[in-house]
């Protein structure tokens, strides 16, 4: 297979292959299409493939872009993914990693050998064993691969490790529909005042850190005479620990309704034990929201300046966000100004400035851009 050459005026044809369906690929996939004139189409795993701590696919996020979802029969068999794939006829070809072997395996098909890739991959820099024999196991994939995405500074700092070439290496994996969550923080600044609530938004699961989040918020609510309330936005394993005094329990929460929660809180506390990256992060800071989260946090070399829109603290530390609960209670005056702070670190990673770096990527691959 080779570029459509019956089509060489026409706006290049992108493939999209991703693992289950995020609501925050919507809004910058959208401005590809509409914006830059690409014709898109999405393949994923559809809601068969969520498990008790996964959010559910919205569908209708997508509503004007070209979605196939597949169950999970399907996603795993090789001919069936590849018959659907090249029947779009894609001129650019997106593949989420090498979870599905299924994907993986498009790195070596050779009747898509004349077509970019770009590898999009979260992984981020932590000097394990396992990335040390990545190093070396995964080199088909890295070479083949025109470009690999990443989402930040540790990202690169991994491929850097992996020895890809620092211009295959393209930051801007994961953004958000920006004005959304700009408009909930315009919207808490109308109150005058700034609500007594801190947020959480995640999978309810020890990774997320839920457990030491909850057990520290109930040994500073034991504390203060008028403790302020913890909003909790998400499912999973551990979704009964959220069922305790002072915790109002939102359960899932679909996407398009995160921007309203975040515009009645003040304070996002991200307590991940490991997070490759972490989009609700950012999506906390173009709210105007001071943010909390843990050094093994992928996002907070990128959106975390300690002391100065937020605190970056140790992961596993129950004491530690104990402690900045206390801080924002007692400080409750210096909140607004570190929510400012924070949209301005948020800005980079907005849909139009995604849509802005996938755009030029995806024109220096197959060598003219589409009109914009």
């Amino acid at each position: 297979m080779t570029f459509n050459e019956n089509d060489k005026n026409q706006s290049p044809r992108v493939a999209f292959l991703w693992p289950l369906l995020p609501g925050y690929l919507a809004p910058v996939v959208t401005r590809l299409v509409h914006d830059f004139g690409y014709h898109v189409k999405i393949f994923a795993l559809g809601n068969d493939g969520v498990n008790e701590s996964d959010a559910f696919v919205e569908a209708d996020l997508f509503r004007n872009v070209d979605v196939q979802l597949w169950d999970r029969k399907t996603i795993a068999n090789l001919q069936h993914v590849r018959d659907d794939v090249a029947a779009y006829r894609p001129d650019i070809l997106v593949v989420s990693g090498w979870y599905f072997r299924s994907y993986a395996q498009f790195y070596r098909l050779a009747e898509f050998s004349g077509i970019p890739i770009v590898l999009a991959i979260d992984n981020t820099f932590q000097g394990t064993w396992k990335q040390w024999v990545g190093k070396f196991a995964l080199q088909r994939i890295l070479r083949r691969a025109n470009r690999i995405m990443v989402p930040g500074d540790r990202g690169s700092e991994l491929m850097k490790y992996w020895g890809v070439p620092a211009e295959k290496v393209q930051r801007g994996l994961y953004s958000f529909g920006f004005s959304g969550f700009e408009n909930a923080g315009q919207q808490r600044a109308k109150l005058g005042e700034t609500p007594k609530r801190f947020l959480f938004v995640g999978r309810l699961c020890e990774r997320k850190g839920i457990d030491l989040l909850v057990a520290a918020y109930a040994s500073y609510r034991s504390k203060v005479s008028d403790p302020w309330e913890l909003v909790v936005c998400g499912r999973g394993p551990l979704d009964n620990l959220c069922r305790s005094a002072g915790i109002a329990f939102r359960g899932f929460t679909e996407y398009s309704a995160l921007p309203e929660v975040m515009s009645q809180c003040s304070v996002f506390v991200f307590p991940s034990l490991h997070d490759s990256w972490g989009v609700a992060l950012a999506e906390a800071c173009a709210a105007g929201m001071p943010v909390v989260c843990t050094s093994n946090c992928g996002a907070s070399a990128d959106l975390v300046c300690d002391g100065y829109n937020g605190f970056v603290i140790p992961s596993g530390s129950s004491v530690e966000i104990e402690r900045t609960l206390h801080w924002f209670h007692s400080h409750r005056e210096a909140i607004p100004d570190m929510g400012r702070r924070s949209v301005t670190y948020a800005e980079g990673y907005s849909d139009h400035a995604a849509s802005q770096q996938w755009h030029r990527m995806f024109g220096e691959l197959v060598g003219a851009r589409p009109d914009s």
